[in-house]
């Protein structure tokens, strides 16, 4: 064995390491968290009829969502009939959908519909929102994802509790399910969403060091963050990276289990992979935006950032190790490869399982077995294509993503 490849056997085996030390410390964490939240419940839920919408504005930004904005707009009324305030931005539709909101919203007392005579993108067109907010807080709501109320009214019943006793908390991360479905693609997400990234979040909430309020569904402090510069129109993940620009300065989000949004899954393939790629190129983008932000706040540059960078580039650097070692005649890789392995599925099945039932969602167990296989194909995929986006950046050579999105 070379020195080189010891080098490399010796890395790759304590990054399998930290891997399992990790996914351990996610899934206490997040029993600790669940812990935590048998106590809280009682006694916040008690307080929630009392609990108003007049300091509360949806914002919603739109592009070419004909399909889905007219049952989207109609499930929020009943907040809007509590006091909510509305604001719609319209990112220069061309189909339907400036209609169609016309429509619905002609009944609406607290609505402001704002249309943008070109398409500018979801920052520009959050920001455009953002402008015209009154309230001290706002929701934003991706145009495909539905907030019930029992939801809104707990975040705001959170965020002002901590707001109250000092705590700078900047935002309420929701997490986002997927609509229950027997299609398997829809299915498969399912499961990735409630046993992957909501239970991710979980555990991140414990340390204060979330990465990311999703920008379906997530309850922001309009002061925070117009202060620091509302939405980024830099990175395709506008959402990751006011999360980090904020926890970069002390506001660090919270996670409370109950509040839950529920979106579309991608219809095809195409267009799941067309949204890990944005996935993928946006985090590629905001680590070296916020590398620059390490030593601002202890918590950020010790936990919040590097566990960033480690889900968004040092994970995948190990399907480079394990290429390379299968590419080598050594029985002793091998070996290696297939414990690691089956050590990794029994630890991810464990999670998924756990988290399926914190969040009740049903599931088939042909598609429970296929799901981590699937999300890790898809992953490397979207990876590579968003390495591709880069090079084309560099070259200057630009797509709008946000287009992209919208043509599902």
């Amino acid at each position: 064995m070379s020195i080189i490849d010891e080098y490399l056997t010796n890395a790759f085996l304590a990054f399998c390491a930290i891997l399992v030390v990790r996914k351990l410390l996610i899934v206490f964490l997040v029993l600790i968290s669940q812990r935590n939240k048998m106590r809280f419940d009682e006694a916040v839920f008690d307080k929630l009829p009392h609990s108003g919408l007049h300091k509360l504005t949806i914002l919603i930004p739109t592009f070419q969502e004909e399909m889905i904005i007219e049952s989207t707009l109609n499930s929020i009324r009943p907040m809007i009939n509590a006091g909510a305030h509305l604001i719609i931005v319209d990112d220069g539709s061309s189909d339907n959908t400036p209609a169609i909101i016309h429509s619905v919203t002609s009944s609406f007392s607290q609505v402001s519909v704002i249309r943008h005579q070109k398409n500018c993108g979801k920052a520009a067109a959050l920001n455009t929102g953002l402008g015209a907010v009154r309230t001290p807080l706002v929701l934003t709501q991706d145009a495909d994802t539905l907030v019930p109320i029992e939801s809104i009214f707990l975040a705001i019943e959170v965020m002002e509790q901590r707001l109250a006793k000092g705590h700078n908390i900047s935002s309420i991360a929701f997490d986002i399910s997927i609509f229950p479905s027997d299609d398997m693609l829809s299915e498969l997400q399912g499961i990735e969403y409630d046993g992957a990234l909501n239970f991710e979040r979980c555990a991140q909430s414990v340390v204060s060091a979330i990465s990311v309020s999703p920008g379906a569904a997530s309850l922001w402090c309009v002061r925070d963050l117009v202060r620091y510069g509302g939405f980024s129109n830099d990175t395709v993940t506008e959402d990751v990276d006011v999360t980090l620009r904020l926890a970069s300065l002390g506001h660090c989000a919270v996670h409370v289990l109950g509040c839950q949004g529920y979106t579309l899954a991608s219809r095809t393939l195409g267009d799941l992979i067309n949204q890990r790629t944005r996935w993928c190129l946006g985090h590629y983008q905001n680590i070296p935006r916020h590398l620059l932000s390490f030593g601002k706040n202890v918590v950020f540059s010790f936990l919040t950032l590097p566990n960033f960078i480690f889900l968004s580039v040092v994970q995948p650097i190990s399907f480079i190790f394990i290429v390379w070692i299968i590419f080598l005649e050594n029985s002793f890789y091998w070996g290696v490869i297939f414990s690691f392995t089956l050590l990794w599925l029994s630890l991810v099945y464990a999670q998924r399982f756990i988290a399926l039932n914190f969040f009740i969602r049903r599931f088939r167990f042909s598609k429970f077995f296929l799901e981590p296989f699937f999300t890790s194909v898809v992953h490397i995929i979207s990876s590579i294509l968003a390495i591709n986006l880069i090079i084309r950046r560099v070259l200057g050579r630009r797509e709008n993503i946000w287009a992209r999105r919208a043509s599902r």
